[in-house]
């Protein structure tokens, strides 16, 4: 996958898969993520192929700790992507990742038996879903409360917008789920 720290990159026109004929059971953690500001993926093709594999992986921003420092995560751009088969696609995770815009992305997954469309984990503000097409998911929205924001006690997700989207074929709306309870 495309792990991206730093601020005021673009990833344009690339491609990432997991490899259809993949026989091992583990598979990437994170297919394509930013961490940082200011920066942009446009115009991606992003496939995990292989449903057997067990972890079902993401694309999307996320904030957190590395080396001891806490790294956030605002005013980045996900647009007119094309995203197949992940499990958490159009990601906000950890509170600092604020103010990020997910726009005219595609996402189909793998059947209503796994994986989603939105998701959002812990203390997240100010993210913009806007005018994506989400099909064939589990749950459309996924909400969940982690314990690995360590920097936002109340993990508590406020002023976030998701407006005309277009949703096709899942066997939930939304999920809620805390494992910290």
């Amino acid at each position: 996958g495309m792990s991206h720290f730093g601020n005021h990159e673009l990833i344009k026109n690339c491609t990432i898969y997991q490899d259809e004929g993949a026989t091992t059971t583990l598979s990437m953690d994170y297919y394509l993520v930013f961490r940082g500001n200011h920066n942009m993926a446009v115009n991606n093709y992003v496939k995990r192929a292989n449903s057997g594999v067990g972890h079902t992986g993401y694309v999307g921003i996320k904030s957190g700790e590395d080396n001891g420092q806490h790294i956030g995560s605002v005013y980045n751009l996900f647009a007119n992507n094309k995203i197949y088969g992940i499990g958490r696609s159009l990601l906000a995770r950890n509170s600092t990742t604020n103010f990020n815009v997910f726009k005219n992305n595609y996402v189909e997954g793998l059947g209503t038996k796994s994986g989603g469309g939105i998701a959002i984990f812990g203390g997240v503000k100010g993210n913009i879903w806007e005018g994506n097409t989400i099909k064939n998911v589990k749950e459309f929205i996924q909400i969940w409360g982690n314990s690995e924001d360590a920097w936002d006690t109340n993990k508590t997700m406020e002023n976030n917008i998701i407006r005309n989207n277009t949703f096709h074929n899942a066997s939930e709306l939304i999920l809620g789920q805390n494992d910290d309870w």
